[in-house]
């Protein structure tokens, strides 16, 4: 072809231009498609015919491509040898019918490769190491005298200004001591933890409640399932020095939560659980700094059963707010959420809407806020600026809320399903409109906990995104997550960290969020898939993991086993490619292409295609593909597939879609079939690859790489 002469001032001999070093350029021509494209991947093929390989660095590092404008393109090499180099790279702006040129420039010894696969393309892994990340910690697993076996869902944090500025937050140790510590946001430095006392029993279900009077006492409440132990410090602001323990309550009281109303009256509402004591809800207060309790008040009483999950709070206005959950004994689960509140310490009762309510209340005299479907419990209970409630529950592992809007109570699915009943979910109130819920998903490992995600909605708790992957890839499990009250940026949310297959806790890190400086750092993730591209599903007990740039795909031998990642975000399967390089150590069974996959049936439509439901599998060297073109047909049966053996070669494999509906299955660079499915226009779906274990066949798929393009037929020819 011609001779073409670069734009003037010439890059190669422009001392800011980014080629500067590359000893040669050479024109590419692009032919256009017959419509305007834009960000366009197009596919160049050099060889020792069209071009001087031998000028490039063996490995190809030292090439470049740039536009008219001497813009640099991203480009992304698929292969390079010595005789022939395959090379992606995206073109900004390609005109319809017409001519677009760029420069391939090369030829520099010291260059070092920026092939980019995640710039070039619309989705883009080559599967090597997820990077890692760290988290801030307060106290570490293995700490002399102070190793934490943890903090629970019912324990308290709070921030108290005064004289000092401090975030507070108890947790038991390893030996069973409660101890207390604190953020000072003044110097900026965590202090020490101080043992406050022994438990009372060797459970972590002992877990205390902190309070900070107007005068800067704090309060600390713990308990057993039956006695009741409170002790005050002896100074203000002081986690150094505490009085003598004392009772609170009439001798049964456990899962305390305690604040201090604006006239300096402590309030104490606490469970009876366990003993000869009726499993009742109460309260008892002080009004002399904790010298003295006033008699118990029960709150409610359900006879058989009992009052379960109870969150207390105080508002602005000291009002009482409180929610519980029962434990249905003739259901034997634990169900419903309800409500209750005080304008005046506590002396009467009301629901939300302000009808008075008698007490001892039965479950028929409260509130029943959120009706739920199975097991449920209420996990959380904040108020909004007009102090309105708003509870966070879990209703069969599926987290929700529901609020006061002033008239009646709302209820709304976050969409979000936890790994086990007891995972629980706080809020924050950020705006009356924007709510946010830090929970767990998607955990590692069988146990209580997963890892830390926030959620947000937007528009009062009816819509919710996910917007902050706190934790991922944890070969652990992140559990009990506290937000303190009145929390600050610096301290905005306190967790565990470990192995929690033990209900009593193994020994574990608390960790934390915000922007305070930690005292020590956890290294984590690293190594494996990235979870920010990819969610992992499994149909049994199947494994998905990426060792030296590769994703193996391995299905368990139980009897349809299915293991399938797919993309955490969604592509209109419209003028679109998705294209991997594929190894089959199995006979049969690989899924590829975009999916609509939520869950896993015998009867799920989660492979689109003709009819519906499609399986693309190839099953041996010849690249047969496995159809079930109708529902209730097996296509293993129709077929004699008893001498197909392990393909065991590496191949490419492509699905394209165009916006006529025309669906291309493309193997090795060459068509394979075609066929027609209008139901996939402008239908966003995630993009998957799976392998299954199907009566005695199936085995490991290996995915060197994975990419989805833009597509259009004609494509543009592109002109070395």
């Amino acid at each position: 072809m011609s001779k073409y002469s670069l734009p003037s001032p010439l890059p190669l001999r422009n001392p800011y231009s980014p080629f500067r070093g590359f000893n040669y350029s050479r024109p590419i021509r692009i032919k256009g498609s017959n419509r305007e494209l834009r960000d366009y991947q197009v596919k160049i093929v050099l060889n020792r015919d069209n071009f001087p390989l031998e000028k490039c660095k063996s490995d190809g590092s030292d090439i470049r491509f740039r536009d008219e404008t001497g813009q640099a393109l991203p480009y992304w090499v698929e292969s390079w040898t010595s005789n022939e180099a395959v090379i992606w790279c995206k073109i900004p702006y390609i005109p319809a019918r017409k001519i677009k040129d760029i420069w391939i420039i090369y030829g520099n010894p010291a260059a070092v490769s920026a092939s980019n696969g995640d710039a070039t393309f619309d989705f883009f892994d080559d599967f090597e190491p997820a990077p890692g990340y760290t988290l801030k910690g307060i106290v570490e697993a293995g700490a002399i005298e102070n190793t934490p076996i943890g903090i629970q869902n019912f324990t308290q944090a709070l921030h108290y200004k005064k004289n000092h500025d401090r975030t507070y937050f108890l947790y038991i140790s390893e030996n069973f001591e409660h101890l207390l510590l604190y953020f000072d946001h003044d110097t900026q430095t965590w202090s020490s933890p101080v043992k406050v006392a022994d438990c009372v029993e060797d459970d972590l279900h002992e877990n205390g409640a902190i309070a900070i009077d107007n005068d800067g006492y704090i309060y600390v409440f713990y308990n057993d399932h039956s006695n009741m132990r409170m002790k005050k410090s002896t100074n203000p602001e002081d986690i150094t020095s505490w009085g003598s323990a004392i009772d609170p309550t009439d001798g049964y009281g456990t899962y305390p939560k305690t604040f201090v109303d604006s006239s300096n009256t402590i309030y104490l509402l606490h469970m009876h659980h366990g003993g000869n004591s009726p499993n009742i809800l109460a309260f008892t207060k002080s009004t002399d700094g904790g010298s003295t309790w006033a008699s118990e008040t029960v709150l409610v009483d359900l006879g058989s059963d009992y009052p379960y999950a109870f969150k207390a709070i105080m508002d602005s206005s000291d009002v009482i707010h409180v929610t519980f959950s029962i434990y249905d004994s003739s259901e034997s689960r634990r169900r419903d959420v309800f409500y209750m509140k005080s304008t005046d310490g506590g002396s009467t009762w009301q629901k939300a809407d302000g009808t008075s309510i008698s007490i001892p209340a039965g479950e028929g005299d409260v509130d029943k806020a959120y009706d739920s479907s199975g097991f449920s419990q209420g996990f959380d209970l904040v108020v909004d600026s007009n102090n309105r409630p708003i509870v966070a529950y879990s209703d069969q592992k599926v987290y929700g809320i529901v609020k006061w809007t002033g008239s009646s109570w709302e209820s709304h699915s976050l969409g979000v399903t936890t790994d086990d009943e007891f995972n629980n979910i706080r809020l924050q109130v950020i705006t009356d409109t924007t709510y946010r819920a830090w929970l767990f998903t998607d955990a590692s490992k069988s146990g209580r906990g997963g890892e830390l995600k926030v959620w947000e909605s937007t528009d009062g708790g009816v819509n919710w995104t996910k917007i902050r992957d706190v934790t991922k890839d944890s070969p652990l499990l992140h559990r009990s997550v506290l937000i303190p009250w009145d929390y600050t940026q610096e301290v905005e949310a306190i967790w565990n960290y470990g192995d929690w297959t033990d209900q009593n806790g193994p020994n574990c890190d608390i960790l934390f969020y915000g922007a305070a400086p930690p005292v020590f750092v956890k290294e984590m993730g690293g190594g494996g898939l990235n979870t920010d591209k990819w969610v992992v599903m499994k149909r049994g007990t199947g494994t998905a993991t990426v060792s030296n740039g590769i994703l193996t795909l391995h299905p368990s031998s139980e009897t349809r086993d299915t293991t399938l990642v797919k993309t955490q975000n969604s592509y209109s399967a419209n003028n679109i490619c998705v294209e991997a390089r594929i190894y089959m150590d199995c006979k049969r069974y690989l899924q590829f292409g975009f999916a609509d996959v939520t869950g896993f049936s015998d009867t799920s439509n989660y492979w689109r295609g003709t009819n519906g439901y499609y399986h693309f599998g190839d099953t041996d060297r010849n690249g047969h593909f496995m159809e079930m073109v109708d529902e209730n047909t097996d296509p293993i049966e129709a077929q004699d597939t008893t001498d197909w053996p392990p393909m065991q070669v590496w191949f490419k494999e492509a699905i394209c879609y165009l916006d006529d509906g025309t669906v291309k299955k493309i193997k090795n660079d060459s068509i394979v079939e075609t066929y027609t499915d209008t139901t996939w226009l402008n239908d966003p779906k995630k993009a998957a690859i799976s392998a299954s274990y199907i009566e005695g066949y199936g085995g490991d798929i290996k995915v060197d790489w994975f990419l989805i393009r833009k597509y259009v037929e004609p494509e543009p020819i592109v002109i070395v």
